[in-house]
């Protein structure tokens, strides 16, 4: 096993035991145990599992930024656009659940501290920019509020496909979305 393959199994298995047994019952031994290997295996990639879990909801808030990035809104009307919003999210559940899970959960205790802060806070200022431009593009405007309204719905259709697995009607929630929408305007 040559060691970007042994990096990225190291991630995964620590990502499904943080996700089953929760970080602070995980330990370096938990997962080099999983994927037998010595401890020193594991420390020749990450210095701790805390920088594991770091490295995990980075490449997780990265990943849904770069997505949220492709989303095009070229000439199509605001419910299209919002339909499409909508599958996005859902994808997004589908691909990057037990991500989410993990960063919401277990990375919180690390945000205290000003580079995990800095870096948390980057992201998600670089999403918010995108949920205004998207706002703008679609419904002509964007304030506070309807970013917060967009990112709530977000965070909804992520619980509701991951974790209840239920299909959600995507023009019937486009057509909701775009009336709270029209209504905070």
């Amino acid at each position: 096993m040559n060691g970007i393959n042994k990096k990225e199994q190291i991630i995964e298995v620590g990502e499904k035991l943080f996700l089953e047994k929760g970080f602070p019952n995980t330990s370096v031994e938990d997962i080099t145990n999983a994927l037998g290997i010595a401890k020193g295996s594991f420390y020749t990639y990450f210095s701790s599992k805390e920088e594991l879990l770091k490295e995990i909801v980075s490449r997780t808030l990265k990943n849904i930024y770069e997505e949220l990035s492709k989303f095009s809104l070229e000439h199509k009307s605001a419910e299209e656009s919002l339909e499409e919003f909508v599958s996005l999210n859902i994808e997004l559940a589908k691909s990057y659940g037990p991500s989410i899970i993990i960063s919401l959960r277990d990375f919180g205790m690390f945000l205290e501290n000003g580079r995990e802060k800095a870096l948390g806070s980057t992201i998600f200022e670089s999403i918010k920019k995108l949920i205004e431009e998207f706002l703008k593009n679609t419904i002509g405007s964007a304030n506070e509020e309807s970013i917060m309204y967009i990112t709530g719905i977000s965070l909804s259709i992520w619980i509701e496909t991951f974790f209840f697995k239920r299909e959600i009607n995507k023009k019937e929630m486009a057509k909701l979305i775009l009336d709270g929408l029209r209504r905070n305007k």
